[in-house]
């Protein structure tokens, strides 16, 4: 019962978050803006966004260890997450927003994983596809587009 009311709360939080992402953008395009939400298990890590990208903001539900880290990309899928990293793997502060601004270059794939402490997650997250670089124009889609799904 706690769960459920803890999972019902997390979705106003993450629907409030999305209404306020979504009024901050300005007069940008919202096709270029990707909220989205996901489980990620002991099992395997699951891929986030694919450059070009700005990540902007990854939400963690409850008291779950994450870890983000940055891959290159080879298909857009969870099997890029088990390459070689490209940057550091950061930790994502449990219960709160983690404001990332993780500008992610053509090439290479933004991964999320539970921590060895932890089995499941749920996340939510906001990013927006970038074009040669700056924030403008109507570049390719970021991956993930039947995330809602999973």
């Amino acid at each position: 019962m706690i769960r459920a009311i803890r999972s019902i709360g997390f979705l106003f939080f993450v629907g409030a978050l999305a209404a306020g992402c979504a009024t901050a953008s300005g007069g940008l395009s919202r096709s270029r803006d990707l909220h989205a939400t996901t489980r990620v298990a002991a099992d395997g890590a699951r891929v986030l966004v694919v450059g070009p990208a700005v990540l902007m903001h990854v939400d963690v539900d409850g008291r779950d260890d994450l870890a983000l880290y940055t891959v290159a990309r080879k298909d857009g899928t969870e099997t890029d997450c088990t390459g070689p990293l490209t940057g550091e793997r950061k930790h994502l502060r449990p219960g709160v927003a983690n404001l990332v601004n993780l500008t992610v270059p053509d090439g290479q794939a933004v991964c999320i994983a539970v921590e060895p402490n932890t089995r499941t997650a749920s996340v939510a997250w906001h990013a927006r596809r970038i074009d040669g670089g700056a924030v403008s124009g109507h570049g390719p889609a970021l991956a993930l587009e039947d995330i809602g799904g999973r």
